[in-house]
C-alpha cells in the first residue's frame, strides 16, 4: 500500500477545538492534554451548556419551521436557529432511541461502561457517559461552554504562523445578553459533528404539501400521529426506528384509531426485503417506492412506480443531514477557493447558504485539511463505531500537532471503491484505526512498545461489531 509523504508543520502555539463538549471534541481536548498541550494553549468552544454534544435529548424539540428556496433543499430550523442563525437546533434524540451498537464496544479506551449499563444503552446512559466522561481529569473545566464560534478563517495580512487562523465566537450569558470576541490561534479542530442541518430533498411540489410535514430531528415518539396514515421517507437508522415505532405502537394498543403505515424507500426493486416478518409488527408497515412528486392538489404523493397515495396525513423524513459549516465564511480565505463541501444553495433571499452531502479538500486520510493542515476534522464518517474511531482520529491528531509533522499514512479504506465515499463500515474502520496508531509508532499487539501505547483492535472487538445487528435483535427483539 502506498503511504502518502509526511508533511511538515508550524509549531503549535494555541489550538481551537470547535464543538469541544460532543463525542468527537471531547477526545480531541483530552488527546491534546495527554500529548503536553498546556491547558492554557487550547480554546476549547461548545456552544451547548453542558458537555454530550447531540446525546442530550430534549423532549420538547419545539416547532420546525421550514422556508423554501426557489431552488434546492428548503431551510428546516427550529425558532431559535430562525432568531439566532448558527445556534443549535434540537437534538435528534427520541424517546426509545437505543444504540445500534452493543456498549462493550462502543466505549472509548480505558473508560467503559458502568457494569450496570444495558447491553444496547438507550440516549440517557450515552448522554451520562459522556458527560461523566467530562468530568475525568477535570475536562469540563477546559471548555467554554454556551460559546458558539461564529467564524473561522485565514488572518489577512500576517505571514505569522501562530496567527494564521481568526476565530470568532459568541459567548451567551445567563441573562440572555452575548459577548462577541475573537482570536487568533496556530491550529484548528472542527469537531461539531454532522447533525446540525437537517435535509428534506428538494421533491417537486413539497412546499405545496397541505399535510403535517416533519423531519426526524423533531420525532419524540409515535402518540401524536394516533389514528393517521404516515408516511416515513428513508430506510437507515432512524427511518427504520420511526416506522418500528409506529407498528409497535398500533400493535401494543389495539384500540388505537385505524391507520397506514408506509415506508418509502430508495431504490426499492422487486423481491427486496426490508421487514422480518418474523414480527408481527412488521405486517403492518406498507413498504413503498421512492415518493417523486407531490400532486398539484397538494395532498397526492407520486411514487416511482407509477402508483399515487392519496391518503396520506404526515409525511415524516428521515432523510438524514447535511455537512454544515456555517462559520466557514465562503468570501474568506482559505473557503473562497478551496472550501469543504459543495453547497447545494447559495446563500439568498434571506436564507443562508446549504450545506453539502460531500466532503472536499481533505488530504489521504480524511482528517487533514489539504490546503492548509493545520486544520483538522473528527467525525465525518458514517456507519462506523464513532466513540472509537473518533478518538483514534483524535490521537493522530495530537501527534501530528505536536511533532510538527503528519506521518505517513495510507489512503482511508472505505466501504466501497467510490472516491471520498464517506460511508467507512467494518472492517475498515478498524484497519484505519490501526493503520493510524501504527502510523505514530504505536498499534501491534503491544502497543508498539510505548508505555501507554495503544494497541491494535482485536479479533473480538471485530467480531462484535459484525455481529451487533444479530445481537440487537436478539436482545431487544428488532
Amino acid at each position: 500500500m502506498t503511504l502518502s509523504p509526511a508533511v511538515p508543520l508550524p509549531p503549535l502555539t494555541r489550538i481551537a477545538i470547535v464543538g469541544a463538549g460532543g463525542p468527537s471534541g471531547l477526545v480531541a481536548l483530552r488527546q491534546l492534554l495527554v500529548a503536553g498541550v498546556p491547558a492554557n494553549k487550547i480554546s476549547a468552544y461548545e456552544g451547548r451548556d453542558r458537555a454530550g454534544g447531540v446525546w442530550n435529548y430534549e423532549s420538547e424539540p419545539g416547532t420546525m419551521h421550514v422556508e423554501w428556496r426557489e431552488s434546492g433543499p428548503p431551510v428546516v430550523r427550529a425558532q431559535n436557529e430562525v432568531e439566532n442563525p448558527g445556534a443549535n437546533g434540537p437534538s435528534a434524540m427520541y424517546d426509545k432511541l437505543r444504540t445500534n451498537l452493543p456498549n462493550k464496544i462502543m466505549n472509548y479506551r480505558n473508560t467503559p461502561f458502568p457494569k450496570d449499563t444495558p447491553i444496547f444503552p438507550t440516549h440517557a446512559q450515552i448522554a451520562t457517559y459522556l458527560q461523566e466522561y467530562a468530568q475525568d481529569d477535570n475536562l469540563s473545566s477546559h471548555i467554554s461552554f454556551n460559546t458558539r464560534v461564529t467564524g473561522v478563517y485565514h488572518t489577512s495580512g500576517t505571514t505569522d504562523p501562530a496567527e494564521k487562523w481568526t476565530v470568532e465566537t459568541e459567548h451567551r450569558k445567563q441573562d440572555g445578553t452575548t459577548i462577541q470576541s475573537s482570536e487568533k490561534v496556530s491550529h484548528v479542530v472542527i469537531s461539531n459533528g454532522h447533525y446540525n442541518e437537517p435535509f428534506l430533498p428538494p421533491i417537486p411540489g413539497l412546499d405545496g404539501w397541505k399535510g403535517q410535514l416533519l423531519h426526524s430531528r423533531w420525532w419524540r415518539n409515535p402518540v401524536s400521529q394516533r389514528g393517521k396514515n404516515v408516511v416515513v421517507v428513508g430506510s437507515r437508522a432512524s427511518g427504520s426506528d420511526i416506522a418500528r415505532e409506529l407498528a409497535i405502537d398500533d400493535e401494543d394498543h389495539p384500540a388505537n384509531p385505524k391507520r397506514t403505515i408506509y415506508h418509502s424507500v430508495r431504490g426499492l426493486k422487486p423481491g427486496d426485503t426490508v421487514w422480518d416478518d418474523d414480527f408481527a409488527w412488521a405486517k403492518r408497515i406498507n413498504v413503498v417506492h421512492e415518493i417523486l412528486s407531490v400532486g398539484d392538489d397538494g395532498t397526492s404523493l407520486h411514487l416511482e412506480d407509477g402508483t399515487t397515495l392519496s391518503d396520506v396525513d404526515t409525511l415524516v423524513f428521515a432523510t438524514g443531514y447535511l455537512y454544515s459549516y456555517p462559520f466557514f465564511p465562503d468570501n474568506k480565505a482559505p473557503w473562497d477557493k478551496y472550501p469543504v463541501t459543495t453547497a447545494l444553495a447559495t446563500a439568498s433571499n434571506g436564507l443562508p447558504r446549504a450545506g453539502g452531502q460531500d466532503i472536499r479538500n481533505l488530504n489521504t486520510s480524511d482528517t487533514f485539511y489539504e490546503p492548509d493542515p493545520t486544520l483538522a476534522f473528527i467525525g465525518l464518517h458514517y456507519a462506523v463505531n464513532p466513540f472509537p474511531l473518533g478518538e483514534a482520529s483524535a490521537r493522530l491528531i495530537a501527534f501530528s500537532y505536536t511533532h510538527d509533522r503528519i506521518p505517513p499514512l495510507p489512503p482511508l479504506r472505505r466501504a466501497t471503491d467510490k472516491p471520498n465515499d464517506k460511508t467507512v463500515g467494518c472492517p475498515a474502520e478498524f484497519d484505519n484505526q490501526d493503520a493510524w496508531l501504527l502510523a505514530i509508532g504505536e498499534g501491534g499487539v503491544d502497543g508498539g512498545g510505548k508505555p501507554g501505547g495503544w494497541p491494535q483492535s482485536t479479533e473480538e472487538t471485530r467480531e462484535m461489531r459484525a455481529n451487533a445487528l444479530k445481537m440487537r435483535k436478539k436482545v431487544l427483539g428488532y
